[in-house]
């Protein structure tokens, strides 16, 4: 409950200031690489990432929303995503206007792209492990896809 009501008791007036912390926003987030994931769901800014495995050279695109208006940041690679200033951020700043972003084509290596939605509520982060291999389908998501692409096991 939030706002101000007021109330009567034994005929005296009084006043209720009431303010519940605004909930975070909640994140949806749904990768193109080339077909469309259904909407990861993130809360908050200490999950794990979401791991998939891309083919060598596949181009992956990222689209994300919230239910409240919030503002958005990405980055890839980031050092600290704490500090507003690692050189990771696309851009200085949040910008409402920022829903979507297709990022470079990688040919080999493990790289992070991280999506950060902000509101008066907080922050809510959402962040994706992308693992570029030849032969890997593309669609292969975590430890048990990776696995069962290569059949090996864990390291």
């Amino acid at each position: 409950m939030r706002g101000i009501h007021a109330g009567a008791v034994c005929g005296a007036l009084f006043l209720l200031l009431a303010a519940a912390a605004a909930a975070q926003p909640e994140l949806a987030v749904t990768v193109t690489a080339p077909e469309p994931t259904p909407p990861f769901a993130f809360a908050g800014t200490g999950g794990e990432p979401v791991e998939l495995a891309i083919s060598s050279g596949e181009a992956v695109s990222f689209v994300w929303s919230t239910a409240a208006a919030a503002e958005y940041r990405i980055g890839w690679n980031l050092v600290d995503p704490d500090d507003p200033n690692d050189p990771g951020w696309l851009a200085p700043g949040y910008d409402p206007a920022l829903v979507s972003h297709t990022g470079p084509v990688f040919v080999e290596g493990v790289f992070t792209f991280t999506v950060s939605a902000r509101d008066q509520g907080g922050e809510t982060r959402g962040v994706f492990l992308l693992t570029y291999m030849a032969g890997v389908p593309t669609r292969a998501v975590g430890w048990g896809a990776l696995h069962a692409a290569y059949g090996s096991a864990a390291p």
